[in-house]
């Protein structure tokens, strides 16, 4: 299966190197915002693939993989070359879907997938799709990852001060997206689950 990666940061690093040994699938594009991190990866693994634009890759992929950010899943639902039958889509940027849900509800060919992270039993919260009516989430996060956040340096919060767990956001989740749009991917994937049958 030919397949392109989208962000070629930690997780795209990880994934490529892994796809690579799979004999199911065979690497062939690369693609990032920062054109020196694909390069980059592209010698590491050294086996040919090609560093190319988004729209090059998802027209010439069969698995399309995100690893990059949600403002690359608004390119990616919203090109032209996306929905058609036998095009895979993996998203790891869930929020991305979230700010984007009416164009993600046109695509009706391609396969999404979304994986479940750090969610256990999201299958049985698929099950019962539909029928709940409320969400909370709450979530533990080191200073480390919470440091470039927009919400922190929007609110100038010095994290350095903090010497015990303390409460810094509420909200909901449109505004968790917004404030944290690394941070929030569990949220978004819980919500998807939750009310869309469409998933997988």
């Amino acid at each position: 299966m030919k397949t392109g990666i989208i962000g070629c940061g930690n997780i795209g690093t990880e994934l490529a190197l892994f796809i690579d040994k799979d004999r199911d699938f065979e690497l062939n594009y690369l693609c990032d915002i920062n054109i020196d991190l694909a390069h980059e990866l592209q010698k590491k693994i050294g086996n040919g693939q090609k560093v190319t634009s988004i729209w090059d890759l998802i027209a010439n992929s069969e698995l399309v993989i995100e690893a990059a950010s949600k403002d690359a899943v608004k390119d990616i639902i919203n090109s032209k070359n996306i929905d058609k039958k036998g095009k895979k889509l993996l998203i790891m940027s869930t929020g991305g879907l979230i700010e984007n849900l009416d164009s993600f509800k046109k695509i009706k060919n391609c396969e999404i997938y979304l994986p479940s992270g750090a969610i256990a039993g999201l299958d049985a919260i698929k099950a019962v799709s539909g029928k709940i009516s409320s969400l909370t989430l709450t979530t533990t996060k080191s200073i480390k990852g919470l440091r470039d956040a927009l919400f922190i340096k929007k609110n100038n919060i010095n994290l350095n001060k903090l010497k015990a767990k303390k409460t810094i956001f509420e909200g909901n989740l449109k505004e968790a997206i917004e404030g944290f749009p690394q941070n929030i991917n569990v949220a978004a994937t819980l919500f998807l689950a939750s009310r869309f049958r469409i998933l997988r």
